[in-house]
């Protein structure tokens, strides 16, 4: 479904959409429903096979856990905001590391203003940065 379509359906249509989806919503106003509509169509979001929601905690743990290792849950790590384990990282690294593993380039990294974690940054929603040392917890 292109994106375009979305403000043509009805809301029970962009509801069924993203019920078949699994994406939770709240908000019944069309132009909210929309947005999610194409969020879930730009991210991919295929139909839910077997129509059930499954436990988290089960999908969690099984995204988690991946050859022979398996991390812990974030949502039960402590983490202290003494940044002293880290290793001395520069943003040489970190642009590198952008250009060679996450496929972004020059002109994308030029213009990292426009980029959401930059902006989530700047608008105030981090807080606080803390580490925490990793541990294989193993299967």
């Amino acid at each position: 479904m292109a994106m375009a379509c979305f403000k043509t359906k009805s809301v029970s249509d962009l509801q069924r959409y993203l019920k078949d989806r699994g994406v939770i919503f709240s908000d019944k106003r069309k132009p909210a429903l929309v947005e999610l509509c194409n969020y879930a169509a730009e991210l991919g979001v295929e139909i839910d096979p077997d129509g059930l929601v499954e436990d988290r905690a089960d999908v969690i743990r099984h995204k988690l856990c991946f050859d022979d290792m398996c991390l812990r849950c974030p949502s039960y790590v402590s983490g202290t905001s003494n940044l002293s384990c880290v290793p001395n990282i520069s943003i040489f690294d970190i642009y590198n590391y952008l250009l060679v593993f996450r496929d972004y380039d020059h002109a994308t990294l030029r213009s990292y203003q426009q980029m959401e974690g930059y902006t989530m940054c700047k608008d105030g929603y981090v807080t606080s940065i803390e580490t925490v040392p990793y541990t294989n917890t193993g299967m």
